[in-house]
């Protein structure tokens, strides 16, 4: 082969399971003069590189259970010339297709020889063994061929699986592995920002099952109710949108006279038994997002993000997933749509999603916290705390504060006191009751706040939280009084997500 084709090179990769054979290998490479040919590099923990610089993936194992090698050189695009296994290898090493498959020495020299002189055959065969690899041995293929035998086919959406990007971190990858992750780059602020987030969303009886009828967006009409306060506060919130109000006029024509003025921005929230298709069963489980099959949690948030620029004219790109029901792939969904933010919270919040070269930040998702005002004998906090009553306290219109800070914080909702009235060290106050210490770093605050509501809430008798005109009001008193305390007290200015993720008014 030398003697037709002398500036060729082999490399065995692999760990030495056999040190005599090893040694006698050696000795014959020696013996032959061919030591600058041949190269035992030996285990590599990382195969990549070395199937990059190859051309042609030789195996000559004479048994094999798999023999995964085979495979994921043709994914690198190699075609490959392996020993013929009736049953393990044939049906894959395709010939002239994919590769060759030889049964003897004259075999194997023959196909090699014929792939080193000819460089077009070699990059077509690769080309094919490629797309074949990938098409037969992803891992979405490889679970749809399971959930045929258990007679699950039904679970695996048509033509969305196909459209739904590899992570590229095998089987196991979620978004809670840590190799989704890095620090998320927020700029530090010198005064603490308040993001204000709405959860437009339909009404529904909370009291009940979930169900695909409820469809009433009229409350969105309601929303004017607090812009009195946004408007007041120059404060500009950001609708999380879910698909019953993105597709009827009830809710996204008042959303867009707000749009028009410049008073609103608009985000993504995905409800899954009122969002197309409809192809799980609808219960609590399926309430969550992330519990349905990935390509079908893909699927419906592309239908909601589509829906959403169809009528309202955005492309949005800050998403939440109700009751921040992460999945295993919705940082893949994620990065699929183009989205810059992920309001899910749990532990994504602070960090990164990094699937490529762009990355997805985590903003803190909003709890039922409220501040306990009294507790450090803020007079106009103990006057929001008193007129709110027990009901608004407990919504989702009361501060939800949480912190965005370095990767890893944890984090809880925490008080508001004078002077000192937000947290600002992301890390190590957790374990001090509570307590929020001043600025650090020279007067550094923690980047961001959320405040949010649920849009339903603004007509009585939608939610828990409002039954009654006055709950209405006292919600919004409860708005006015805590943005007041903010500003004032705090120093702290309102922002838009896009301030925290790209600095102050950046044009995400």
């Amino acid at each position: 082969m030398l003697a037709v084709h002398p500036g060729t090179r082999l490399i065995l990769v692999g760990p030495e399971l056999e040190p005599d054979y090893a040694e006698t290998l050696r000795g014959t490479i020696a013996r032959l003069g061919i030591a600058d040919r041949i190269f035992l590099v030996g285990e590599q923990r990382d195969p990549h590189p070395w199937f990059a610089a190859a051309d042609i993936l030789v195996f000559a194992s004479k048994l094999e259970g798999f023999g995964t090698v085979v495979p994921e050189g043709m994914a690198h695009g190699l075609p490959v010339v392996a020993r013929r296994l009736p049953g393990v290898n044939d049906s894959f090493v395709l010939e002239g297709r994919t590769g060759f498959l030889f049964d003897d020495a004259e075999g194997y020299a023959a196909n090699v020889l014929r792939l080193l002189g000819d460089p077009a055959l070699r990059r077509r065969i690769g080309k094919d063994a490629r797309a074949f690899a990938r098409e037969t041995f992803a891992m979405r293929s490889v679970a749809a061929r399971w959930l045929a035998v258990y007679g699950l086919s039904a679970y695996v959406l048509p033509g969305a699986a196909t459209d739904l990007p590899e992570t590229g971190l095998v089987c196991s990858a979620s978004v809670l592995d840590r190799r989704f992750h890095t620090p998320v780059g927020i700029l530090a602020a010198t005064a603490p920002l308040l993001l204000t987030t709405v959860d437009a969303e339909e009404s529904f009886d909370w009291s009940r099952p979930f169900s695909r009828d409820a469809s009433d967006v009229r409350a969105m009409a309601r929303q004017h109710l607090a812009h009195r306060v946004f408007d007041q506060h120059g404060v500009v919130p950001t609708y999380l949108v879910d698909y019953p109000v993105a597709w009827q006029p009830d809710g996204y024509r008042p959303l867009l006279e707000l749009l028009a003025d410049g008073r609103c921005g608009i985000g993504a929230q995905l409800h899954p038994w009122v969002n197309p298709p409809f192809l799980e069963e609808v219960g609590s489980h399926n309430s969550y997002s992330g519990n349905v099959p990935a390509a079908l949690e893909y699927e419906k948030a592309r239908r909601l993000t589509e829906v959403i620029e169809q009528h309202l004219g955005v492309r949005p790109r800050i998403f939440r997933a109700w009751r921040y029901g992460s999945g295993r792939r919705t940082a893949d969904l994620l990065k699929r749509l183009d989205y810059a933010v992920d309001s899910c919270g749990g532990v994504l919040a602070a960090r990164q999603h990094r699937l490529g070269r762009r990355a997805v930040a985590g903003l803190p998702s909003p709890g039922l916290a409220r501040p306990r005002a009294d507790a450090y004998g803020n007079p106009r906090l103990r006057r929001a705390r008193r007129t709110t009553g027990r009901a608004a306290r407990r919504c989702a219109g009361a501060a939800c504060l949480r912190r965005v800070g370095r990767a890893g914080a944890r984090r809880r909702p925490i008080a508001p006191r004078p002077s000192r009235a937000l947290p600002a060290e992301p890390e190590g106050d957790n374990d001090r009751g509570g307590q929020a210490p001043g600025p650090p770093h020279g007067g550094q605050w923690a980047p961001g706040l959320v405040v949010t509501y649920h849009s339903p809430s603004l007509e009585p008798g939608n939610t828990p939280y409002t039954r009654s005109e006055e709950d209405v009001r006292r919600l919004l008193d409860w708005l006015d009084e805590f943005y007041t305390f903010f500003r004032e007290e705090t120093g702290g200015r309102m922002a838009r997500w896009e301030d925290v993720r790209f600095g102050p008014r950046s044009a995400a």
